[in-house]
């Protein structure tokens, strides 16, 4: 029986897509065609991220990244987030705080992406400056090595 290639391709296309209806209705998952635009911290997306290539976020992100805050990890999206709302918060009454400092890498890259020091503003960091105190911390997040 000789099959043309438009029926081998109708023939195999059909088992693919209900493999993948079935695949999203158990699993609860979209899949995603395309390319990834982004695909870092648990969060992929083919949607624009254009800041990854804006060079005051690139220097602002790298000033935070060297301070060791993110123990290695790349979060471009989160703080591209974190810039997005301090930008906005600039222009609002009232001064800047973080409460849980860490080496400071979020509030030096939110510094550095809003001209902090053209503000008269304050920015508050609270931190025990001592790590966790041990009466805090449950046995599970001892057990995981916080």
């Amino acid at each position: 029986m000789l099959v043309t290639l438009l029926q081998l391709v109708k023939k195999i296309k059909r088992p693919i897509k209900k493999c993948k209806k079935s695949i999203k209705k158990s699993l609860n998952y979209r899949l995603v065609l395309g390319p990834l635009t982004y695909n870092e911290d648990g969060l992929a997306t083919r949607h624009n991220c254009d800041f990854m290539k804006d060079e005051r976020f690139v220097q602002a992100y790298n000033r935070g990244k060297n301070t060791g805050s993110w123990r290695g990890l790349d979060i471009h999206w989160r703080m591209h987030v974190l810039c997005w709302a301090a930008n906005k918060a600039k222009s609002l009454e009232g001064d800047f705080v973080e409460c849980g400092v860490n080496k400071g890498g979020f509030a030096l890259m939110v510094m550095h992406y809003i001209n902090f020091k053209a503000l008269n503003k304050k920015f508050y960091l609270l931190d025990t400056f001592c790590g966790l105190s041990e009466k805090y911390i449950t046995d599970e997040e001892r057990k995981a090595g916080i």
